[in-house]
């Protein structure tokens, strides 16, 4: 950031001062410019389309991410990480995997994070990491449903003795 100042002389009147050594020239304008342009421009290809809001409790997660990728881009397992936090307490790293499973159209992949232990909080944390020159961060928190719990149904029989009963 540039700071003037005024010098006050004497008898004289006051004269303006440059402080500090940031000064931007022409020069290192046009050589930044074009960088900043490049690197712009491929972090725009890579981003994240939609996530998933449910986290069952007590499974293991399976957290798929829909990444939309350009043309002629790639996306390489390599270039993948994520990490996982249940509550306060980050998982393993080898309790967490990811694959790369390809997306409903050409430009999208769906890049999945699964866990090999159990949720045991009703709050996790998912943040995934993507690419490799330019990296791509993004942070889902969501909150873990508890498991379904499913009522047998009665068999037909005791329906009718529970009816005619309540006659």
């Amino acid at each position: 950031m540039l700071e003037s100042r005024a010098i006050f002389k004497r008898d004289a009147s006051p004269q303006i001062r440059r402080a500090g050594a940031h000064r931007m020239n022409a020069r290192s304008i046009i050589l930044v410019a074009p960088l900043a342009l490049a690197a712009s421009m491929a972090a725009q290809a890579l981003g994240i389309v939609r996530a998933p809001s449910n986290v069952t409790l007590g499974a293991p997660l399976n957290f798929p991410i829909n990444v939309q990728v350009a043309g002629d881009e790639s996306l390489n397992s390599t270039c993948v990480t994520a990490e996982v936090f249940q509550g306060d307490q980050r998982l393993a790293p080898s309790a967490v995997r990811t694959s790369i499973e390809q997306g409903a159209i050409a430009e999208e992949r769906v890049v999945r994070v699964y866990s090999t232990v159990a949720i045991e909080e009703p709050v996790v944390t998912v943040t995934l990491m993507l690419g490799c020159a330019i990296r791509l961060e993004r942070r889902f928190t969501v909150f873990a449903d508890p498991p379904l719990v499913t009522v047998a149904a009665a068999p037909e029989h005791d329906r009718a003795v529970l009816m005619a009963q309540r006659r």
